[in-house]
C-alpha cells in the first residue's frame, strides 16, 4: 500500500456576480437622508430612532435610540437593519464586521438582563451579538453571544476587560468569522481591545441582517443610546 497524505479540505471563497461588489457601508448621520442607503428603520410604537443633535459624537448629529419601556415584541426595539446577501454562490460570505461609535446613556434594567447594541440576525432571531449585561448594583459588563448547532446560545462575559463606563463614547466592533463552518468565531472589541471571543456553529444558519441600536427580548426596559460612524463590511477570511 502506498503511504498517501490525506487531502486537506478546501473551501472555495465567495464569488460575486459581474458588477457586484462586497458590502462596504460607511455612514454618519449628518446627511438629511435617513435611514442611510441600504439601512432600514425598525421601531416599536412609542420608541425613538432618529438623527438628533443631542446624540452627536463626532459631528453635528448622531443617531438617538430610545426604548421607552416597550412591551414584548420584535427583537429590534429601536434601530437600523441592513439586509445581508444570502445563498451566495458558491459559499456564504466568510466574515462580517459591524462597528459603530456608541455611548450608552441610560440602562434602566434588572440585574441579569442583557441588551444587544450590535447584532447579526436571521429573521427576528439572534445569530451573534455584543451583549452588555447588568451584573450587580449599578454595574454593567459586556461580552459576546453566538448561536450553537442545536439552536441554543453560548455567551462569554469578561467582568474585568468588559466593564462598561456609561456616558462615554467608545468604538464597538462585532466580528463574525468563518461563516458556514463549525469553527465560526464571534469577537467583540471596544476601542480596538478584544473583550471576548467565542466559537459557534453556523453550518445550518446564515445571518440575513446586521443591526445596530437597541435590541432585546424583555419588556419594560428604559434604554438610551447615541450612535455614530456606522460601518458594515464583509471579507473572505
Amino acid at each position: 500500500m502506498k503511504n498517501e497524505k490525506p487531502k486537506s479540505a478546501e473551501f472555495p471563497l465567495p464569488t460575486l456576480e459581474d458588477g457586484k461588489n462586497p458590502i462596504n457601508s460607511r455612514e454618519g448621520f449628518e446627511d438629511q437622508t435617513f435611514p442611510p442607503p441600504g439601512w432600514e428603520l425598525h421601531l416599536l410604537p412609542g420608541n425613538v430612532c432618529r438623527p438628533d443633535p443631542a446624540a452627536a459624537l463626532t459631528g453635528a448629529r448622531g443617531l438617538l435610540c430610545q426604548d421607552l419601556q416597550s412591551a414584548q415584541g420584535s427583537t429590534i426595539r429601536a434601530g437600523l437593519r441592513f439586509a445581508l446577501p444570502v445563498n451566495r454562490s458558491p459559499v456564504r460570505p466568510m466574515s462580517w464586521r459591524l462597528k459603530a461609535d456608541i455611548k450608552l446613556v441610560k440602562l434602566e434594567m434588572e440585574e441579569g438582563l442583557v441588551i444587544y447594541p450590535l447584532a447579526f440576525l436571521i429573521g427576528d432571531d439572534l445569530v451573534a451579538a455584543a451583549c452588555p449585561q447588568k451584573v450587580r448594583n449599578d454595574e454593567f459588563v459586556t461580552g459576546v453571544l453566538i448561536r450553537t448547532a442545536d439552536g441554543m446560545f453560548r455567551e462569554r462575559i469578561d467582568i474585568v476587560e468588559g466593564k462598561i463606563v456609561r456616558n462615554v463614547p467608545a468604538r464597538w466592533e462585532l466580528d463574525l468569522i468563518r461563516l458556514g463552518t463549525r469553527q465560526t468565531i464571534a469577537v467583540v472589541r471596544i476601542n480596538k481591545n478584544v473583550i471576548a471571543r467565542i466559537n459557534g456553529d453556523t453550518t445550518s444558519v446564515e445571518p440575513d441582517a446586521g443591526c445596530v441600536g437597541i435590541l432585546h427580548k424583555p419588556s419594560g426596559l428604559k434604554i438610551a443610546l447615541h450612535v455614530d460612524q456606522l460601518r458594515l463590511t464583509e471579507a473572505p477570511r
